[in-house]
C-alpha cells in the first residue's frame, strides 16, 4: 500500500493542512493579546459628561429619546403598550363562573387606560426623582407632553430649563393631568378608586374621527404616564374593565406549597401575607402575559376549581329610560308612560332637560293630543337619582306614530372638560288602531279654543258687501234663466217618445216582478236588496239614463230621472226607493209590510204608460162625431 502514488498523495495533503492551522490558530491569540491592554487604557467619561450627554440628544420640544439612543425602560413600556392593545382584542376568551367559555367583544368606544407605576423616572431620561410640576397643556397631538419647556413670549425660559438638569424632577402620574392633556378626545370617565387606583375607563366623544383616534393612540403611546390603553370589553350586552387581578378557588387537596409553585409559574403575585384560604386573588403583570391567558393556565390546573379575571362594570354615569305603557291603543284611550333618569353623584342634571320636555308624537296636530303629568313637572326633584316621570298620553287620530327621543342635559364634574353634556332616549313606537270604542265614556276629544275675531274697518266691510250685492244678483240671474230654458224643453219635447213596443222594458219589469215575489216569499234583506237593484234599473231605461249613471243613493238618483218621470209617479218612486235603503241601513229593523204593494202598483202605473195605447198626462179633446 505505501508504493501506491494516490495514498502517498493525500498523506503529504494532511501534513500540509495540519501545520497551516496551527500557524492560523497561534496568529489569532497574538492579535487578540495585543488588543486587550488598547481596550483597558481608555478613560471612562466623567459623570458630568454622562448626564450631559443624554441630555442633549433628546428632542428638545418633546423630552422623548430618539428611537436609536432611547432607554430600555422607555422601549420596554412602549412594547408593553402594544402588546397589551394586541392581546385584549385578539382571540379573547376565559372561563365564567359556570365553567362555560365566554368570549367579550372588544367596545372601540370607550377606552381603559392604565396609568404608569410612580417613583423614578426611567433611566436615562432628563430628570429622576419625583416632584410635582405644573401640567402642560398647550401641546400637539402628536407630542409627548411631560417634558416640554416652558415658553414665555421673549421666548423659551432658559432659567427653568436648566433647573430641570440642575435639580431633575417628574410630575408623578395622575388623570388629573391626564384629562388636562388628552380632555378633546372625551367624554366622560369612570374611575373607581377603591378597585383600580391606577385604572379608569374613558369614553371616547360620538364625533370623534378615524385620523383623530389614531392620533390619539399615538400620544398615549407616546406618553410616559400611561403604561397601557387597550378597549373595554362588551358581554352580554354589559361593558366592563377588565383588571389585573384574578379570582381564584383552589381545591381543598392542594397544600400552600404547590399552590405557591403554581402561581411562580404564571408569574402571579398573591394579594395580601395573610393566610391563604379556598378563594384568593393574585395580580398579574400583563406586560409578560395577559390576565385572561393566565386565568386559563390557572383554571386547567388539578389544583385549580376556578379561576377567573376581575372584571369592573362599566355603568355610564347617566342612564334614561323611556317607556310606554302599551304600544297600540284606540283614539282617546290614556297610555300611560314612564321616564326615568337614573345618575350618579357627581352628575348635575340640568333644569332645561324638563323645560324643554317634550312627549308630543311626530306628526300630528296639537289639538288632537293630550299629555297629563301625574305630579306637576315643577315639583321634580332634579338633586336626587332617580327622577320619576308618569303620566298619561291621549291621541285621538289614528295612524302609526313614534314619540321623538327624549334629550336629558347634565354636566359631570369628573369630565376632562365640565361642559353641558347631552344623552337622548330612544325613539318610541304607537299605533292608533280605527276602532270606534262600545263606549264614550271618557274619550274627551280636546277642542281648540276660540281665538280673536278681526273687526274689519268701515271701507272693508262696504267692499265685501257690494261684492255680495253683486254675485247674489248673477246668482238670481243665472237661477231664473235656468228655469226658463227647462220650462220651455219640457213643454216643447213630449214625453211619450218611449218606443211602441219596448222589450227591454217588458223584460225589467218581469224581473221587478220576480224580485217582488222573493221579498213576499223570503223576506230577507238579499231579496230586499236584489228589489232595489232591479227596481233601479227599471226605472233608468224607462228614463233612458246611461247605464253608468245609475248607482248611487236615491237621492242622487231621483234627481236624474225626476224631469222624464210622470208627475203622478215621481211621489211613488221616491217612497219606494227610501224605504228600500232605509230598511238595509238599519239591520234590526223589518221589512214593511206595504213595501211589495207600492212597488208592484209603481210599476204597473208605468208600465201602462209606456205602453202604445198610453194617454198622454194632459186628457186629450174629446171629438164629437
Amino acid at each position: 500500500m505505501m508504493n501506491d502514488p494516490c495514498a502517498c498523495r493525500q498523506t503529504c495533503l494532511r501534513t500540509i493542512f495540519s501545520r497551516s492551522a496551527k500557524h492560523l490558530v497561534l496568529l489569532s491569540l497574538l492579535l487578540l493579546a495585543g488588543t486587550l491592554p488598547l481596550a483597558a487604557a481608555q478613560p471612562l467619561p466623567v459623570t458630568e459628561d454622562a448626564q450631559r450627554q443624554p441630555a442633549a440628544e433628546a428632542s428638545p420640544e418633546t423630552g422623548v429619546m430618539p428611537e436609536s439612543a432611547a432607554d430600555p425602560a422607555e422601549t420596554a413600556r412602549r412594547a408593553c403598550f402594544e402588546r397589551v392593545w394586541s392581546d385584549y382584542q385578539n382571540d379573547v376568551w376565559f372561563y365564567g363562573e359556570d365553567g362555560r367559555r365566554v368570549l367579550p367583544r372588544p367596545d372601540l368606544k370607550w377606552l381603559v387606560v392604565r396609568l404608569a407605576d410612580g417613583g423614578p423616572a426611567p433611566a436615562g431620561s432628563a430628570v429622576e426623582s419625583p416632584a410635582p410640576v405644573p401640567a402642560d397643556t398647550s401641546i400637539t397631538p402628536a407630542a409627548p407632553e411631560n417634558t416640554a419647556p416652558e415658553t414665555t413670549d421673549s421666548g423659551p425660559d432658559i432659567a427653568g430649563e436648566a433647573q430641570a438638569i440642575d435639580s431633575p424632577t417628574v410630575e408623578p402620574p395622575s388623570f388629573d393631568t391626564l384629562n388636562e392633556r388628552y380632555g378633546e378626545y372625551f367624554s366622560h370617565i369612570l374611575y373607581d378608586p377603591l378597585r383600580a387606583p391606577s385604572t379608569a375607563a374613558y369614553r371616547l366623544r360620538r364625533d370623534l374621527s378615524q385620523e383623530a383616534y389614531q392620533s390619539l393612540l399615538t400620544r398615549l403611546q407616546q406618553d410616559r404616564m400611561v403604561r397601557y390603553a387597550h378597549p373595554a370589553w362588551n358581554i352580554g350586552d354589559r361593558l366592563f374593565a377588565p383588571l389585573e387581578q384574578i379570582e381564584i378557588i383552589w381545591k381543598t387537596a392542594s397544600d400552600a406549597r404547590r399552590r405557591q409553585a403554581l402561581l411562580q409559574a404564571v408569574a402571579a403575585t398573591a394579594d395580601g401575607d395573610g393566610p391563604v384560604s379556598s378563594r384568593q386573588q393574585v395580580t398579574i403583570d400583563p406586560c409578560r402575559q395577559s390576565v385572561w391567558e393566565s386565568a386559563n393556565l390557572l383554571a386547567e390546573d388539578i389544583l385549580v376549581e376556578q379561576a377567573r379575571p376581575l372584571l369592573m362594570p362599566l355603568v355610564p354615569p347617566v342612564g334614561v329610560r323611556f317607556s310606554l305603557g302599551m304600544n297600540g291603543a284606540t283614539p282617546g284611550t290614556p297610555i300611560p308612560f314612564v321616564l326615568e333618569i337614573r345618575f350618579t353623584e357627581r352628575i348635575k342634571i340640568e333644569s332645561s332637560t324638563i323645560a324643554n320636555l317634550n312627549l308630543k308624537p311626530s306628526g300630528i296636530f296639537h289639538n288632537l293630543y293630550d299629555i297629563s303629568y301625574d305630579a306637576p313637572l315643577s315639583a321634580i326633584d332634579l338633586n336626587h337619582s332617580p327622577i320619576r316621570i308618569t303620566g298619561k298620553l291621549r291621541i285621538y287620530a289614528t295612524g302609526e306614530y313614534s314619540i321623538p327621543g327624549i334629550p336629558v342635559y347634565y354636566i359631570d364634574s369628573r369630565a376632562p372638560q365640565s361642559q353641558v353634556q347631552l344623552i337622548k332616549t330612544v325613539e318610541e313606537p304607537v299605533r292608533i288602531a280605527a276602532m270606534i270604542p262600545e263606549s264614550t265614556e271618557g274619550f274627551d276629544l280636546q277642542v281648540a279654543a276660540a281665538g280673536p275675531l278681526t273687526v274689519p274697518g268701515p271701507r272693508r266691510a262696504t267692499t265685501s258687501l257690494t261684492l255680495q250685492i253683486t254675485l247674489l244678483a248673477v246668482g238670481l240671474l243665472l237661477s231664473g234663466l235656468a228655469a226658463v230654458a227647462t220650462w220651455w224643453w219640457r213643454k216643447n219635447i213630449k214625453e211619450a217618445d218611449i218606443q211602441p213596443e219596448n222589450h227591454v222594458l217588458n223584460q225589467l219589469q218581469t224581473d221587478v216582478d220576480n224580485a217582488i215575489a222573493a221579498v213576499r216569499q223570503h223576506g230577507s234583506r238579499d231579496a230586499l236588496a236584489g228589489l232595489g237593484v232591479a227596481l233601479k234599473a227599471y226605472l233608468a231605461e224607462f228614463s233612458g239614463i246611461a247605464m253608468d249613471r245609475q248607482g248611487g243613493s236615491h237621492v242622487s238618483f231621483l234627481r236624474r230621472i225626476e224631469a222624464t218621470l210622470p208627475a203622478s209617479a215621481r211621489q211613488a218612486a221616491s217612497e219606494v226607493l227610501a224605504c228600500i235603503d232605509h230598511s238595509l241601513a238599519q239591520e234590526t229593523a223589518g221589512i214593511p209590510e206595504d213595501l211589495t204593494a207600492r212597488a208592484g202598483w209603481l210599476i204597473e202605473t208605468l208600465q201602462g204608460l209606456a205602453s202604445p195605447a198610453q194617454p198622454s198626462d194632459e186628457p186629450e179633446p174629446e171629438h164629437h162625431g
